[in-house]
């Protein structure tokens, strides 16, 4: 099975070996960041199959500590690890505002409308 660039999937389990072998470097890693205050961020891939990938995040995050980045790339990659979007896809939008009447007539049900809702509103 390929992957969306067309590339194969490479099929492995290896989340026994990680909790075996890596989960307690991990753990003394993160305890040493956070009493030094260091903020820091982990993230491995210990399973992937054709339908998922199955990652472990680990970190100290920066808000967590009340530490300020000039740029915090800790921040930005775990929004990328649960899911969010590097960049807001956008539509190029065009308006002629020449073309645009003073008074724009909307018709009486609209006015109607209003007027209930401002009525509705002192109520």
């Amino acid at each position: 099975m390929k992957n969306e660039n067309n590339k194969n999937i490479t099929c492995y389990d290896r989340k026994d070996d990680f909790e075996r072998e890596c989960l307690p470097l991990l753990k003394e890693l993160i305890l040493k960041c956070g009493m030094l205050n260091i903020p820091c961020f982990f993230n491995a891939c210990v399973e992937s199959t054709p339908e998922k990938s199955v990652y472990v995040n680990d970190g100290i995050m920066t808000g967590s500590r009340y530490i300020t980045l000039k740029e915090d790339m800790i921040e930005k990659h775990m929004c990328i690890c649960v899911g969010m979007d590097t960049a807001v896809p956008r539509e190029e939008i065009r308006l002629n505002v020449q073309n645009i009447p003073d008074e724009i007539d909307f018709g009486d049900d609209i006015d109607d409308e209003i007027g209930n809702i401002m009525l509705s509103d002192k109520e």
